[in-house]
C-alpha cells in the first residue's frame, strides 16, 4: 500500500468517525477536536512501543472526553455534547490494549522476516473483525451465563464510571480547570526538554518515555522486573560487551515466551477444569 493510498485512508476514515460523532450529538468542532486527539493520543502510544517497547502504556483517565471537559469546562459544552463526548470512554479510559501498536509490531515483524506485507495486513484485518465479534459475544455470554452484577462485575463497573461521570457534568457544570490546562502544558513542556537533551547530549539517562508512562497504573506491578532487566543489560554490556549481549538476548526472550506459555496455561486450564488458578497479570 502506498504513502498516498494510506494517507488518504487515514483522512476517510478520521472524517467518517469525526461525521458519527457529529450524527450522535458532538457538535462539529469538539467532533473534530475529539478525533484529533485520539489519533494524536494513538500516535503518541505507538511511538512509546516503537521507541522504548514498554510492556505498560495505559495512560488512564487521558483521552479527549477528559482533555476537552477539563480544558473548556462542562459549564461551557451542552448536555447533548457531553453524552456524546461520554461514548469516548470506553476506548479511551486507558491505552494498554490500543490496537494501533499490536498492528505497527505486526508490520514490523512482517518486514523483518521478509514475509508479503499484504497477506499479513489482510490476515490483521480479518483478525480484527472477527476479534471484535467475538468480544461482543464473550461479554454478552458470560453476562448473561453468570450475571453482570453477580458474577462479571467489571461488566458494569466501567459504565457506571462513565454514567456517573456524566451525571456529575450535567448536573454540577464547572468551568475550565486551570489546574488541569497547568499540568498539560507542564508535562508537555517538560517530556519536550527531556527529548531536547537526550538527543543533544549523548549517555543522557533520562527517557522522556519514561517519564511518560511512570505515573501508569500498571507501572506499579512492573517496576521490579524492569529495573532488574536493566541491571542485568548494564552489567553485561559492561563486562561482557555487545557480543555477549546478542548472544543472550535468545535466553531472555525465552524468559518472556515462558512466562507468558505459563500464564495463558494456567487460566487455560482453570477455565477447561472450571477451578480457580493463580492470576498471571503479565500474561
Amino acid at each position: 500500500m502506498s504513502y498516498r493510498l494510506s494517507g488518504l485512508g487515514a483522512i476517510i476514515g478520521t472524517a467518517a468517525l469525526t461525521g458519527f460523532f457529529i450524527w450522535i450529538g458532538l457538535t462539529p468542532i469538539l467532533a473534530l477536536l475529539a478525533m484529533l486527539i485520539y489519533i494524536a493520543l494513538s500516535v503518541a502510544v505507538t511511538r512509546v512501543r516503537a521507541e522504548l517497547g514498554p510492556p505498560v502504556h495505559d495512560l488512564h483517565f487521558s483521552g479527549p472526553d477528559h482533555i476537552l471537559a477539563r480544558t473548556l469546562g462542562t459549564e461551557n459544552i451542552s448536555a447533548r455534547s457531553l453524552t456524546a463526548l461520554s461514548y469516548f470512554y470506553w476506548f479511551n479510559r486507558a491505552y494498554r490494549s490500543h490496537p494501533m501498536p499490536v498492528l505497527m509490531e505486526g508490520l514490523k515483524i512482517s518486514g523483518t522476516e521478509r514475509r508479503n506485507r499484504r497477506f499479513f495486513l489482510s490476515a490483521m484485518a480479518v483478525a480484527c473483525f472477527f476479534g471484535t465479534f467475538a468480544a461482543f459475544w464473550a461479554f454478552l455470554h458470560l453476562a448473561y451465563r453468570y450475571g453482570t452484577a453477580a458474577k462479571f462485575y467489571s461488566g458494569i463497573w466501567f459504565s457506571n464510571e462513565m454514567y456517573n461521570r456524566l451525571n456529575a457534568w450535567i448536573t454540577a457544570p464547572q468551568g475550565p480547570n486551570t489546574y488541569a490546562i497547568w499540568a498539560i502544558v507542564t508535562g508537555f513542556a517538560f517530556a519536550t526538554l527531556l527529548n531536547v537533551i537526550r538527543i543533544r547530549s549523548v549517555g543522557f539517562p533520562f527517557h522522556p518515555i519514561g517519564y511518560a508512562i511512570s505515573g501508569s497504573w500498571s507501572m506499579n506491578l512492573v517496576w521490579l522486573p524492569l529495573f532488574i532487566a536493566w541491571l542485568l543489560k548494564a552489567l553485561i554490556l559492561k563486562f561482557g560487551g555487545l557480543r555477549l549481549f546478542r548472544q543472550v538476548i535468545p535466553f531472555f526472550l525465552g524468559l518472556i515466551l515462558g512466562q507468558c506459555v505459563v500464564g495463558s496455561g494456567w487460566s487455560l486450564y482453570g477455565i477447561i477444569f472450571n477451578i480457580r488458578t493463580y492470576s498471571f497479570w503479565g500474561a
